[in-house]
């Protein structure tokens, strides 16, 4: 959700200028901020399971490997999935936006809420048609086609929160949004156990719902408290160290856990627990500042600032 709602803008943009050139702008820009890195992660641990070249590599590598079911016959790179849903949106859903634009004429911000509102309901009824809940985390809840509409759902908060009613969102206390993340939270657990616990059919059908819900609070709660960080600049500073690092904690966080599971210590667990993540945002900082910056500072600029989505009023 956090995805959609970050790049909202810039895919409305996209819509209002009409040109295939800020499209693609958009698209090399998302891959050179997702792919070399992904590349790096999936070979390094693609050598440890001697995965290299492999069928499963070449379909990670592709990010088909989820995409309509888990097709690999080993799973050994398991956070990618959440990635080829991100990799497919980037492409997918855009190109809907445009498409709609181009038939109807409409590039308003009622017309990218219409094709939002129908993506979403596509998706949940091929899920509830097609998706197979006898399998449930392995066929439906990391598939791509199943669950590309959670990033969908943060383009759509988006909406509602910048240019539908913006007034709305704006008188929420923050002790409401507040319960509203705790509610959400709680009915999302609820839904993991009866899942676990009770393969619940019910709960698998609420969950990307319950999902969504929860993301909102938070995306919704940070919005609240972004005036409060940004005015003490050291928490600003570590909440800024923490999103640069994020991706590449999230790629390799699963490399040093194999890594650092397989030497055997004598320590308490809370120190290696605590070397962990020492060394895995050690890492992270480093990979970003030597790998991943020259490559952001390298993308081609989209005019995001200059000429914002409220263009499309």
């Amino acid at each position: 959700m956090l995805s959609g709602y970050v790049l909202a803008s810039q895919i409305l943009f996209c819509v209002a200028e009409a040109k295939p050139k800020a499209f693609i702008i958009f698209l090399v820009r998302r891959w050179m901020r997702t792919v070399p890195a992904y590349v790096v992660a999936l070979v390094v641990i693609s050598v440890l399971f001697g995965e290299l070249g492999s069928s499963d590599f070449c379909m990670y590598l592709g990010y088909v490997q989820n995409l309509f079911r888990q097709s690999t016959q080993t799973d050994y790179f398991s956070v990618a999935w959440s990635l080829s849903v991100e990799e497919w949106f980037y492409v997918g859903f855009p190109s809907l936006l445009l498409a709609a634009a181009a038939l109807t004429g409409q590039r308003n911000i009622k017309s990218a809420l219409a094709v939002a509102v129908t993506f979403l309901a596509a998706v949940a009824l091929a899920r509830f048609w097609f998706g197979d809940f006898s399998d449930w985390g392995a066929e439906v809840r990391r598939v791509v086609i199943y669950r590309i509409d959670s990033i969908a759902y943060g383009f759509l908060l988006y909406l509602l929160v910048q240019h539908l009613v913006p007034a709305y969102f704006a008188r929420l206390s923050f002790p409401a949004v507040t319960a509203f993340l705790v509610t959400s939270t709680i009915l999302v657990f609820w839904a993991s156990a009866a899942i676990s616990k009770h393969d619940s059919f019910l709960a698998k059908q609420l969950f990307p719902w319950l999902a969504a819900l929860f993301g909102s609070g938070c995306i919704l709660l940070a919005l609240k408290m972004e005036r409060a960080v940004a005015s003490r600049g050291w928490l600003a500073d570590i909440c800024l160290f923490g999103g640069r690092i994020s991706y590449s904690v999230y790629l390799f966080h699963m490399i040093f856990l194999i890594v650092l599971g397989s030497i055997q210590l004598a320590q308490p667990t809370i120190f290696r627990f605590v070397a962990y993540v020492a060394i895995v945002a050690l890492f992270a900082a480093l990979f970003y500042w030597s790998f991943e910056k020259p490559l952001l500072l390298a993308r081609p600029r989209l005019a995001v600032a200059m000429r914002s989505a409220r263009s499309l009023g």
